[in-house]
């Protein structure tokens, strides 16, 4: 009785091991796809400085802002990474919501709750007399503080190309409420030779007195060559290098980019907006997804190209409509892109947690339909 068990219950198993072995024969094991054209991490940014805000292509250089201070990237081919890294503290501390523009010749620098407003020469910002200090109060004793946007939606300042600073804040007025004015501001630089020695300064400044009742508070300001556009909530104006504005749009725009000589813009209320006079008119352009205003743009060469938190698109607008393709982004899925600029031979991309580059011609590779 006992030998009839055991040798069914051996029968049973070797079954068991037989069908086992053959259903993984049928079953292929899936094949891991190897990825080549992904990010590469730059190991010189470590601990705190791998969290960097914002960047921007300057000459030779890439200029970068930190929590932790000012980095520029030098091409250099006698480096082993292509380039030379030089660091510098900072006289102000940065937000993590605040984007202020970096120029050629100078960055502006500020805690948008103090009433100081630093502009700092971009090559030598430690430099004695390359930095100065602008007392608001001096300027307008009625001034409360800085008004901003957030980061993600661009800078809070802008500069154009003579070498002035546009910036927005608020004032109270004779009652003590509470009202938006400009503030235009003429630096002067310093020389751009370090063996030619000169004080950076503020030639000029000039307060831009806004209507009270159609203007208090900001979603936008930016550059437009030497003039500005500015939106206040409720309007978009546009500013010219001598401190006049005047009203373009009875909307409020919170971005705008360029692409082949026309301006577009996206309103607040969804609206996409086109002008073919760098913002001097406006007109109502076609249909877009709402989540195109939420994409910061750039360029790539001649190629726009935008990002939103880790994903990246290239673009092409025209008159009546637009095309987009995602592009692969292995490597940074769960990053937030600070900014993404094209130097060196590679595509550099900060971000909170890490700065990262892939050379040119692997970046315009297409995402899978699968993989979007």
């Amino acid at each position: 009785m006992n030998s009839l068990f055991y040798s069914r219950h051996s029968l049973f198993i070797v079954l068991l091991l037989f069908v086992l072995s053959s259903c993984s024969k049928d079953a292929p094991l899936e094949q891991e796809v190897e990825r080549t054209n992904t990010w590469t991490v730059d190991e010189r940014f470590q601990y705190h400085f791998k969290s960097q805000l914002y960047a921007t292509k300057i000459g030779n250089k890439l200029a970068m802002i930190g929590p932790y201070g000012y980095t520029n990237l030098k091409s250099d081919s006698s480096m082993s990474q292509g380039s030379e890294i030089s660091r510098y503290a900072l006289y102000f501390t940065p937000s993590i919501n605040v984007k202020l523009p970096i120029s050629e010749r100078y960055f502006v620098g500020a805690n948008m709750k103090d009433d100081k407003v630093l502009f700092v020469n971009s090559d030598y910002p430690v430099s004695t007399g390359l930095s100065f200090s602008l007392d608001m109060r001096t300027i307008d004793p009625t001034f409360q503080e800085l008004l901003f946007v957030h980061s993600h939606f661009g800078e809070s300042m802008a500069i154009n190309d003579k070498n002035q600073t546009l910036m927005a804040y608020r004032s109270a007025d004779e009652n003590n409420y509470p009202i938006m004015k400009l503030l235009l501001v003429d630096v002067d630089a310093g020389d751009e030779e370090p063996s030619n020695f000169s004080w950076m300064k503020i030639n000029n400044s000039k307060v831009i007195d806004l209507d009270r009742e159609s203007h208090y508070g900001m979603d936008m300001i930016t550059t437009t060559g030497d003039n500005f556009l500015v939106s206040s909530h409720s309007k978009t104006l546009h500013v010219s290098s001598d401190g006049v504005y005047k009203e373009v749009l009875d909307k409020a725009l919170v971005r705008t980019f360029s692409d082949k000589d026309i301006l577009y813009g996206f309103g607040r209320n969804g609206d996409f907006y086109q002008s073919s006079d760098r913002g001097n008119s406006w007109r109502k352009a076609y249909d877009v997804e709402r989540l195109l205003s939420d994409v910061t743009f750039s360029h790539v060469g001649d190629q726009l190209v935008g990002y939103r938190y880790g994903q990246i698109w290239k673009f092409d607008f025209n008159e009546s409509g637009y095309e987009a393709e995602e592009l692969v982004n292995d490597g940074l899925v769960g990053n937030l892109i600070t900014s993404l600029n094209e130097f060196d031979g590679k595509i550099y991309i900060t971000t909170l947690s890490g700065v990262y580059h892939k050379p040119i011609e692997q970046f315009f590779e297409v995402k899978p339909n699968e993989e979007k």
